[in-house]
């Protein structure tokens, strides 16, 4: 029979035409969550004071990443869109509406998924597996500990108040108490997204179809006689509030058969694929076109396997010449498959066996379905195949594990298992099949051409008892990796073939910058998901002459990123840095900073300050960085390195016993200042602290701050505020300084309120309602442009802009426009 089959594939080589790229599966990352910061409890004033915004303030998606957690997702999706917040561990403050505001029982709370955690925000991380892709993470204000927004300790109510889905017509109409629908679907939908509300929500609430959860942000593949599961407060699930009982509800999928739908079809025989795997449109009469006779209204496995057989014999394939290629029976039994009489083939879909999901009456495991009576929808994969192995049908069906992305020239170790696929009958689901595959030995691997489903096998790719094989990419990378037979072992696998691999094209570029006076060597290691490396891609290769400066020319590399680590000619650690090496990259020029440190006079690092150093890239990112250390004319300061045009940060934090009275201080060095500038130094005298305290009407806008060069305005973050009666006092720590102070009080009913000076430590202000023009009816909107149409000042000449009329800003950089009228 081999001989048979292998003559016949020999006649489709000839046959088969190019077809377009198929679709084999889709690339997997860590995706991304849903954070939404709302304010919907305090939208009027409290105590006189208003809230400082309403509404939604963020609903964007963040991306995820290995080191991702709620409480960071949260900060990610604020900054971006350059709104302040306060807190690390617990959230005090987002854009100005802080904790108490809206009165004594106010502030900030979170649910992740409509749940509010029993941790806090920060416990919940990728790395943890507690934050995945499609969780909704909704920070919102309340101003009753979460009762105003759906959380309560006072009940254990885990009914659930609301159930909306995204398309269909759910009947009867929902109610809490009653526990059973159906959901009535057009033909045409093939997901519903399901968002259900708990009553009470220190309760979790959660959806799923045959054990299998679903986010509430995400569309759950249905059909008709889908199942859907809404269970609230199950006692093992994780909860603030205890000794409960779960409500659980059915809903059930009502919807007729779809009239066509589009699948991925692989064809395979003998280690080959008999046409490229690809994604085609199947008709529910296909089968019944060519005289076959299947079991259901809608398009079936027959259909799809009728269809194949257009792919592979074409024209030859006809109504009257069917039979000769393709022969099943009434009860779906195939005789015939391919042009080939054998018994000995089946199929799979979605990567599982076909089953009703009802146990088998003797022998185990689950009572399969036939091409027949196997219903496909819109994005299933179906495999057909004929085993290999006719005599004892040991074929494996494989699964295999590689790295999402390579390189030519890579050594790479994939991982592949398998599991009999004649007992695949064991296993209800795709998923149960392949967590009990088991890692195979002598299994060879090879690439698919997904515009032909021609197989090339790695030359020495063989699995050992742990089922893995190393290998180097070469130049027949086609992205499509899978298991392949091996005849002289006796393994016999069946092609599954992984995920596209992603190509990292290879970039060849010049490591610049260096001197034998300040950067003189670098060490350079990849960089993948916060992980360093531990070889030195730079070991063996020497600098040569730039000018009057040092490279390393030539490094290839592929595309990605790289920790670099920088010394001086002593050897010493001067820092180390991230870099991104992109496709366009043909150079990266370093620099160091030599010396960082407070000029204080005495003043020793780490026992009266410490040192925070920070880099910016050009394009606004922030840069892993840590410092190292240099001598210099005897001397030893922390130092740094980075790439010219980024911009620099170093804070100066006073500690010990100088923290009560000073303040800390960032030095910055801009893009400009760090291009072809050489090496630099970050030095500052940490300032002494001005405490200042300020008083005002209730409800007013109170800011202070140094008025700089250039009119810059450098405001300050206030200590605290607090207010009794109609008057608020709010204390300020400023830093003395060479230039002006500046005081700003701003009330929705009275003008903008200004002095400038030097202030001393202990200087108070009282800024009263006549200050303010408050109740001034001479004072009115016709006559002043007052706050409630410019939040800022009186008029419309800026006063913080340079003399020539413009300010120069960093990527990324803030400024407000302050005017005065005149």
């Amino acid at each position: 029979m081999k001989k048979k089959i292998l003559s016949l594939l020999l006649a489709l080589v000839m046959a088969l035409s190019l077809v377009p790229t198929s679709v084999l599966a889709a690339p997997v990352d860590l995706g991304k969550a849903h954070v939404i910061v709302e304010n919907t409890t305090f939208t009027k004033p409290v105590d006189g004071k208003a809230p400082a915004w309403t509404g939604t303030l963020v609903d964007t998606w963040v991306k995820l990443t290995g080191d991702s957690t709620m409480m960071g997702c949260v900060f990610e999706a604020l900054d971006a869109k350059g709104y302040t917040h306060t807190g690390t561990t617990y959230i005090s403050e987002i854009n100005g509406l802080s904790e108490l505001d809206g009165g004594s029982a106010s502030g900030w709370m979170g649910t992740l998924n409509d749940w509010f955690t029993n941790e806090g925000f920060a416990a919940f991380t990728v790395a943890a597996g507690t934050l995945e892709a499609g969780d909704e993470i909704r920070v919102m204000y309340t101003r009753a500990y979460g009762d105003d927004l759906g959380g309560s300790w006072n009940n254990n109510d885990t009914t659930v108040k609301a159930l909306t889905f995204s398309d269909g017509q759910l009947s009867p109409t929902f109610h809490k108490d009653t526990d059973s629908y159906t959901l009535k679907l057009s033909s045409k939908v093939s997901s519903v997204q399901v968002t259900p509300t708990a009553t009470n929500k220190n309760f979790q609430v959660r959806t799923s179809v045959d054990g299998t959860e679903y986010k509430r942000t995400a569309k759950i593949p249905v059909a008709d006689g889908t199942v859907i599961t809404v269970k609230c407060g199950d006692p093992s699930w994780p909860s603030m509030n205890k000794d409960a009982e779960a409500h659980e509800y059915k809903i059930t999928v009502s919807q007729e058969a779809p009239a066509a739908v589009k699948v991925t079809l692989r064809s395979q025989m003998v280690g080959a694929y008999l046409h490229a795997p690809q994604e085609v449109e199947v008709s529910a009469l296909e089968a019944e076109k060519y005289g076959f006779t299947d079991a259901l209204e809608g398009v079936t496995a027959l259909d799809a396997l009728v269809k194949a057989h257009e792919l592979v014999f074409g024209e030859a394939f006809t109504k009257e010449t069917a039979g000769e290629y393709l022969a099943v029976g009434s009860s779906g039994w195939i005789s015939k498959i391919f042009g080939v009489e054998t018994y000995a083939c089946g199929f799979f879909v979605n990567q599982g066996y076909p089953n009703d999901g009802t146990p088998a009456s003797y022998g185990g495991g689950y009572n399969g379905t036939m091409v027949t009576n196997t219903p496909l929808l819109s994005g299933d994969v179906v495999d057909f195949y004929v085993y290999a192995d006719d005599s004892t049908w040991s074929d494996y069906y494989t699964w295999v594990d590689a790295p999402a992305e390579m390189y030519v020239g890579q050594k790479v170790t994939a991982t592949v298992t398998g599991f009999y696929a004649s007992s695949a009958y064991l296993h209800k689901t795709p998923a149960e099949l392949k967590a009990a595959a088991k890692p195979l030995e002598g299994a060879k691997l090879g690439w698919v051409d997904p515009e032909t489903g021609a197989v090339t096998v790695i030359e020495g790719a063989v699995t050992d008892k742990k089922g893995q094989a190393t290998f180097t990419v070469a130049d027949g990378f086609t992205g499509y990796l899978t298991a392949v037979s091996n005849e002289d072992e006796g393994v016999y696998a069946l092609m599954n073939p992984t995920a596209k691999v992603k190509e990292i094209p290879m970039v060849t570029l010049d490591l610049k910058g260096l001197h034998s006076a300040q950067l003189a060597s670098l060490k350079l290691y990849s960089y993948a998901g916060g992980v360093k490396g531990d070889v030195d891609l730079l070991a063996g290769k020497s600098t040569v002459a730039d000018g009057y400066k040092l490279k390393y020319a030539d490094v290839k590399l592929p595309v990605g990123n790289y920790w670099v680590q920088g010394y001086n000619e002593a050897g010493q650690y001067n820092g180390g840095i991230v870099v991104t090496v992109a496709e366009d990259t043909t150079a990266i020029t370093f620099q160091r900073v030599y010396a960082i440190y407070a000029t204080n006079n005495g003043w020793i690092e780490n026992t009266d300050y410490t040192i925070d150093y920070q880099v910016v890239s050009a394009d606004g990112m922030n840069r892993k960085a840590e410092p190292g250390t240099s001598t210099n004319w005897g001397t030893t300061r922390t130092s740094g390195i980075f790439v010219e045009g980024d911009t620099l940060k170093a804070t100066l934090t006073p500690v010990g016993d100088k923290a009560a009275d000073y303040n800390p201080i960032t030095v910055k060095k801009s893009r400009s200042e760090t291009t072809d500038k050489g090496a630099l130094d970050l030095t500052a005298k940490i300032p002494v602290a001005v405490p200042v305290t300020v008083t005002a009407p209730a409800g007013s806008t109170v800011s202070m701050g140094e008025f700089g060069n250039y009119y810059v305005y450098d405001f300050a973050k206030p200590l605290s505020t607090k207010t009794e009666g109609d008057t608020m006092t709010v204390t300020f720590l400023l830093s003395e300084t060479s230039v002006n102070h500046f005081l700003r009080v701003q009330h929705p009913d009275g003008v903008t309120y200004w002095t400038f000076g030097k202030y001393k430590a202990g200087a108070t202000f009282n800024v009263t309602k006549d200050d303010l023009h408050i109740g001034d009816e001479s004072f009115t909107k016709d006559t002043v442009n007052r706050f409630n149409k410019n939040v800022y000042d009186l008029g419309n000449v800026y006063l913080n802009i340079n003399q020539k009329g413009y300010l120069n800003l960093e990527q990324g950089q803030t400024r407000e426009l302050d005017v005065f009228r005149c």
